[in-house]
């Protein structure tokens, strides 16, 4: 039996907490075929320039966003090995949205993106990233 999107959203709420998705307020939206959302309601430790959010508050989302699309599929969460993102605009006060999809799954490497809107549905950036996607080896050295 495959799990249906509901029971895969359960899942991903109650496995993928972190101190970090923890201290940024992440909380995951939905689970659908082809993407997860994910939102962040704004912090003030989230500003860099005035009245804006620091880049890396906007990389995170993209890597988390992508990261749980590929746990959608694969369960557990996977590291990441290279991030890319471009900044389209300020982000600016108010909740942030993330939707993340795979782009390439593969038995080591999957290949993910993720765009981030701002509380009124504005791009704000897009990103991609690869991630280690191979199971452990259980060999001991």
């Amino acid at each position: 039996m495959t799990e249906t999107n509901i029971q895969i959203f359960e899942r991903l709420s109650r496995r993928f907490s972190s101190p970090h998705h923890e201290w940024m307020g992440f909380t995951l939206k939905a689970v659908e075929d082809e993407w997860v959302e994910v939102a962040v309601p704004w912090r003030d430790e989230f500003v860099g320039a005035p009245g804006m959010a620091q880049g890396a508050i906007i990389a995170a989302m993209v890597d988390v966003a992508a990261e749980y699309a590929i746990a959608a599929r694969f369960g557990n969460p996977v590291p990441t090995i290279n991030l890319h993102i471009d900044y389209h605009r300020p982000a600016r006060p108010g909740t942030l949205t993330a939707r993340g999809r795979v782009i390439r799954l593969g038995a080591t490497v999957t290949t993910a993106e993720a765009r981030v809107f701002d509380f009124e549905g504005e791009l704000v950036a897009s990103g991609r990233g690869s991630f280690f996607t191979a199971r452990p080896s259980t060999k001991r050295g």
